[in-house]
């Protein structure tokens, strides 16, 4: 390339520099599409575990069931460890490395608004959906041998119920942001936003 650019007139060093900047931007475009590839299909994954959850909630036999009670909370049990959390993992994790591949995301308010929404998705799925399920499905354990009162899971569905619908919500405000895109940015930035809208 240098024997070319020589050959041409040109500067070696101007090249070299056109050839680095060129790589850069690739190589950023190249993230930038892998990124909301995982964003979107995390975001799929997280949404469908949350509807998932929210479906055996309402069909969750009586804990006099015991079994079948026991049964369905296992199931509950492993869908937020093994698709909920990597969701949520993965749609956090992705959508924070994008906000800093992408500089136009940077001075987008919607983009901050989903990012500090990242922050309630972290916390109601380890310690309003995950942590809970853990523990309910170890006391249907405990309750099929008779070691566990039927009262205990009264407020925990309750609680269950809420944190779910919470995190549902979150989720579907999520995906508005990312399609509808409000353009409000933050000073000097509003050329970014902008841009960032025909990302």
């Amino acid at each position: 390339m240098l024997a070319e650019a020589a050959a041409a007139g040109e500067s070696p060093c101007r090249t070299g520099r056109a050839g680095a900047v060129r790589f850069a931007y690739s190589a950023r475009m190249k993230a930038k599409v892998l990124l909301k590839f995982l964003h979107s299909i995390s975001g799929a994954l997280f949404g469908g575990g949350v509807a998932a959850l929210l479906v055996m909630a309402a069909l969750v036999p009586e804990p006099s069931a015991g079994a079948a009670f026991a049964a369905y909370r296992e199931i509950m049990h492993f869908t937020a460890r093994y698709v909920l959390l990597p969701g949520m993992v993965l749609v956090v994790v992705s959508g924070l490395l994008a906000i800093a591949v992408h500089r136009p995301f940077q001075g987008a308010r919607w983009v901050w608004a989903k990012a500090f929404m990242a922050i309630w998705i972290f916390e109601g799925t380890l310690g309003g959906i995950l942590a809970p399920a853990e523990r309910a499905f170890k006391a249907s354990q405990q309750l099929v041998y008779g070691e566990k009162e039927l009262a205990i899971f009264a407020e925990a569905a309750r609680h269950e119920w809420g944190v779910l619908w919470l995190m549902a919500g979150i989720a579907i405000v999520n995906v508005a942001l990312a399609i509808w895109r409000p353009r409000l940015a933050f000073g000097r930035a509003r050329k970014r936003a902008a841009e960032a809208d025909s990302a």
